[in-house]
């Protein structure tokens, strides 16, 4: 028996498989190279596309809605809003002279009580909303100086979730138009002089 032949036999289809799959990481190797490629060209491109959108504009007293139909005619993008959002909107003065469409908007918002986000070429407006303030809890006594007779009323203010004292808190006695701020430890002191009715 011939066993370098039959050596030989059993190794050739090990060797065309180790062939094949070389060839097969090199050709995913070359895909992926490909696809990463065009990824880059394309998102190169939107980005050259968006930074020469350049817009004239001559508003005088404009809605903002008229304003917004003149910019989506010059440029490529279009707008998404609810028209409640725009209806209680001043009444729009901007002059622009082959500005970049993205640096018009910053300054056509600028006052506004509305923000925008831009998504590829559609630019959705929606109402600012208020930052979420923590729900305070005030923690407050009050005694009369046995010196003075001033009504001293003092405290501490704090987050009602998290028992974190909460720094910056306006504190105002209405009555007597007496005002403080809270310390960096949710502490605050109001003095009201006898005169001012403390002995009340």
């Amino acid at each position: 028996m011939n066993f370098n032949h039959l050596a030989k036999s059993c190794y050739a289809p090990m060797r065309e498989a180790r062939r094949l799959d070389k060839s097969i990481s090199m050709t995913i190797w070359i895909i992926m190279k490909l696809i990463l490629f065009f990824t880059l060209a394309l998102t190169l491109q939107a980005s050259a596309d968006a930074l020469g959108q350049r817009v004239s504009l001559s508003a005088k007293n404009q809605s903002l809605k008229q304003v917004l139909k003149e910019l989506r005619k010059q440029s490529r993008y279009s707008f998404i809003y609810q028209d409640k959002d725009l209806e209680s909107v001043k009444r729009i003065n901007l002059k622009v002279d082959e500005q970049e469409i993205l640096e018009v908007l910053p300054r056509l918002f600028n006052d506004l009580p509305l923000t925008y986000t831009v998504n590829g070429r559609i630019i959705s407006i929606q109402e600012k909303k208020d930052p979420i303030l923590p729900k305070s809890k005030i923690e407050m006594t009050q005694y009369e100086d046995p010196k003075t007779k001033d009504l001293i009323i003092e405290g501490r203010v704090i987050d009602a979730e998290t028992k974190e004292p909460l720094e910056g808190v306006t504190i105002e006695y209405l009555d007597f138009g007496v005002m403080t701020q809270t310390d960096k430890f949710g502490r605050y002191r109001l003095l009201i002089p006898q005169n001012n009715g403390g002995n009340k």
